[in-house]
């Protein structure tokens, strides 16, 4: 049993942080694409004359999450590592999500 302990932690670890990146990517996948493409919805229903307001409301709906969570995380004490995770992946993610959703315009 001693000698399963071990691999049981590092299996659970594992566990952990696969569930911790599959909530990572699910709320991303919301902030980056699923509210910016509502948005969008919903401006096209409002008779809006001017494109810049729409093209500037789509791209600041399509920015990545704000660092301050991470350190206002770290100041809470709260979970800073899921913070600084979230910001980085958010980031990452905007490289492609920005340019798609600029597509819309």
């Amino acid at each position: 049993m001693k000698l399963l302990l071990p691999y049981l932690r590092s299996r659970r670890r594992v566990l952990i942080f696969a569930a911790l990146c599959a909530l990572i990517f699910s709320v991303s996948f919301l902030r980056l694409v699923f509210f910016p493409v509502l948005t969008w919805a919903i401006l096209r229903l409002l008779p809006i004359s001017n494109p810049l307001v729409v093209g500037v409301t789509l791209i600041i709906m399509a920015m990545p999450s704000p660092a301050i969570s991470a350190i206002l995380a770290e100041s809470y004490h709260s979970d800073k590592e899921f913070a600084s995770r979230s910001v980085f992946l958010s980031s990452l993610l905007c490289l492609i999500s920005i340019p798609l959703i600029s597509l819309l315009l």
